[in-house]
């Protein structure tokens, strides 16, 4: 996803969700 940046995806997207 697009829509958040989590620690390890600090580009500003969310694979996790």
């Amino acid at each position: 996803g697009e829509e958040k940046a989590p620690d390890d995806n600090p580009e500003g997207h969310d694979e996790s969700t």
